[in-house]
């Protein structure tokens, strides 16, 4: 265990993404290519940064889906647990989730990933 140390400092650094990044998302939307994030940072610096880009919309509630024990829990991004909308009301919520949710999903489903 280390021992005897002194502190120093935090370094915190921030990735920005590019001034277009938004103006790209929608010129691809327009066309009618949807544009999915996937990061291995956690999932809700992926939110902040889909939202920031445009991939999701502000104004919707976005849901996320994490893995505990052998199912996929879903919760809003305040962490209230939230129950996935099924039929037409699906449309109106956006969902992200962690990789072991998706690993979940494809393993227990195989058409989820396609």
């Amino acid at each position: 265990i280390e021992c005897d140390l002194s502190f120093q400092g935090v370094i915190n650094f921030k990735n920005l993404i590019r001034d277009n990044a938004r103006d790209v998302i929608s010129h691809l939307a327009e066309g009618e290519i949807v544009s999915t994030m996937i990061t291995g940072d956690s999932v809700l610096t992926g939110i902040c940064i889909a939202k920031e880009s445009g991939i999701l919309d502000n104004k919707k509630q976005v849901l996320v889906g994490e893995l505990e024990e052998d199912s996929v829990v879903w919760k809003t991004e305040d962490e209230i647990p939230a129950e996935l909308p099924t039929g037409e009301i699906l449309h109106s919520v956006q969902l992200a989730m962690s990789g072991a949710a998706w690993r979940h999903f494809v393993e227990t489903d195989p058409k989820m990933a396609t």
